[in-house]
């Protein structure tokens, strides 16, 4: 046991002690539980009372965390594979490696993980979007989320944004960093066929959206976009290429085609 709640089970190696930073450390977690609080509570090297464990602040988020796995590794470079439930929702960590960048003091990350009904609209702090659950093989930068960066291959089979939850959706080449993404986009939702190519970016005072997309149908009225009484449904080939967030600043150009809506079951 260590802190105020945390407890851990199972079998532990170590080959290299006491110089901790080139210690060749095997964690077989059989149960482990913990929190924010509680890890930032352990000191590390030189151990002098006034050093601890600096971890990002958001991970406070998750609350109690239970880990059942297999953790092996350095401290500056390690690998994850096991199952973590957290407050926000579960996830499964299949040989997620992580590295440390000595020259930004921050770390490299790939793997696979695989969201289950995880909250990601409360963890990142965006309140339009809610849980998600898929499987994603990742390769990113980054622990803060003003600095991360990520790549995305992935299929996932829910999505909530909105108020909505969108189903059936893989992403393919997948750049994603704090308010853009850049990359391929394919859903089969029951209320919207679409297929994308290109990126958005409102991470500065102008955004950016440079994108093609076919939409077979999007049923607005259903995903919230338009009154239901409406039940207005939209298909069009559009192509984006403009930067801007008003009227006044808007520069570039928007193209739509084979546009067809029906409103309230009548075809236009």
């Amino acid at each position: 046991r260590f802190g105020k709640s945390s407890r851990v089970a199972g079998n532990f190696s170590f080959d290299g002690l006491p110089d901790i930073d080139n210690t060749d450390m095997h964690f077989r977690f059989k149960e482990a539980t913990t929190n924010y609080e509680d890890l930032t509570g352990i000191p590390i090297a030189p151990f002098n009372d006034t050093t601890f464990l600096e971890l990002p602040s958001r991970l406070g988020l998750l609350g109690n965390m239970y880990f059942s796995g297999t953790l092996e590794g350095f401290t500056h470079d390690f690998v994850a594979h096991g199952k973590l439930k957290t407050a926000q929702g579960n996830m499964v960590l299949d040989n997620l490696a992580m590295s440390k960048d000595s020259a930004a003091d921050d770390y490299n990350w790939y793997g696979s993980v695989t969201a289950q009904e995880f909250n990601i609209g409360v963890y990142l702090g965006v309140a339009d979007m809610g849980r998600i659950s898929g499987t994603t093989n990742i390769t990113g930068y980054g622990t803060d989320l003003l600095s991360m960066v990520a790549e995305i291959d992935g299929n996932f089979s829910a999505f909530d944004f909105n108020g909505y939850r969108y189903t059936n959706i893989t992403v393919r080449e997948g750049l994603l960093a704090k308010e853009a993404f850049e990359g391929k986009l394919n859903m089969d939702d029951p209320n919207v066929r679409m297929t994308y190519d290109g990126y958005v970016d409102f991470s500065t005072s102008v955004p950016k959206l440079d994108f093609w997309a076919h939409l077979d149908s999007a049923n607005f009225s259903a995903l919230g976009f338009a009154d239901t009484a409406m039940h207005l449904i939209v298909s069009t080939d559009m192509r984006f290429a403009m930067q801007g967030d008003d009227i006044d600043n808007l520069r570039g150009s928007i193209s739509l085609n084979d546009i067809k809506f029906s409103k309230r079951n009548t075809v236009y």
